[in-house]
């Protein structure tokens, strides 16, 4: 219930942080274009390196125990591959330094070099050779969009194609956001600077839920209307009115669902409350309801990028009594589930 200082109180201009794996650091693009890792204690820079091709870097992602970082460069409209010990450049995804030819929805297949995506915010890999973002088409007329663009090959022919796209009904030059979430449903926001389908609609800023489906459908939807959307039209400058610069979702504790019994096992689906860009560890115990007796125990590890993790429970024989479940994170977080098999 405290808030803690990090880096000895120092403060600097960042779009978003991460906790480096396995040490109390953090890692941050600086505004001087620069990756750094930076102990959270004392402020001192542990790691730094700069960004080949990279302008206007807005995001920076470790994966893989912190030896790779992805980091979206939006002037150039790419995301750029990085080896995060040596600083050295692995490949750029999009844009006039990119490496990948790229396949847009109707099968045309644009050489290397093409931005299929323009001004990109908060670009994201999110495993299975996905990368979401929100594609605010800077400065091209068009409407901006949710993008999930896949990696097809990254071998001496590098191929990617866009998979799935949310449409929305104006533009936006900066800000904005698209998630991967347990259900498989995208989630995101986006300030509209000008709405182009009708002037009728009123808000400053709104986020989304939306189906991985052809139609994008609507599963979720906030608005938010400032005080002058109210008496002429909405306040939409980067200046002025409602904004969110990117968005993101919590769960008071683990998911755990689709428990079952087959002959001498237990088997559960789970994901962490929140989403992580390496493996974590997870604790399960099995318990009688009624007595609260011991009957199982164990780790496991979730899949990284909220990606669903499959757990199985070995026993002896099926318990005949009833059951409760329960699963904890690194933060004793738990989430229990009473059943009967």
């Amino acid at each position: 219930d405290e808030w803690t200082s990090l880096c000895d109180g120092a403060t600097n201009d960042v779009h978003d942080i991460q906790f480096a794996k396995g040490s109390y650091a953090i890692w941050q693009m600086s505004n001087d274009e620069q990756i750094k890792r930076w102990d959270a204690h004392t402020g001192e820079i542990l790691t730094k390196f700069s960004v080949p091709h990279g302008d206007d870097v807005n995001h920076c992602q470790l994966v893989e125990d912190d030896g790779v970082a992805f980091v979206s460069s939006r002037l150039t409209n790419g995301l750029v591959k990085m080896n995060a010990t040596t600083g050295d450049r692995i490949w750029v995804l999009g844009g006039e330094y990119g490496d990948f030819e790229l396949e847009d929805f109707d099968g045309t297949v644009h050489a290397a070099g093409a931005s299929l995506w323009v001004g990109q915010h908060n670009l994201e890999y999110f495993g299975e050779d996905e990368y979401f973002m929100l594609d605010n088409q800077y400065d091209t007329g068009n409407n901006s969009r949710m993008l999930i663009v896949k990696v097809e090959s990254e071998g001496a022919t590098k191929r990617a194609r866009l998979d799935w796209q949310k449409v929305f009904e104006g533009y936006s030059p900066h800000f904005g956001d698209a998630d991967l979430l347990p259900t498989g449903n995208v989630f995101g926001c986006y300030w509209p600077d000008a709405v182009k389908s009708s002037w009728d609609v009123q808000y400053d800023e709104r986020a989304y839920e939306v189906a991985r489906d052809d139609d994008a459908t609507l599963v979720w939807m906030l608005s938010l209307s400032g005080k002058q959307c109210e008496e002429t039209v909405c306040a939409r400058s980067d200046s002025s009115g409602w904004s969110f610069y990117s968005i993101e979702r919590f769960y008071t504790a683990p998911l755990v669902y689709r428990v079952t019994c087959s002959g001498t096992s237990i088997s559960f689906s789970t994901q962490n409350n929140f989403k992580q860009s390496d493996q974590y560890r997870g604790k399960y115990d099995l318990v009688d309801a009624d007595s609260g007796d011991a009957l199982a125990s164990g780790d496991f590890y979730w899949a990284a990028y909220w990606r669903e993790t499959s757990v199985e429970i070995s026993l002896d024989s099926l318990p005949t009594d009833r059951v409760r479940l329960l699963v904890t994170n690194q933060f004793g977080d738990t989430t229990r589930k009473a059943f009967s098999c």
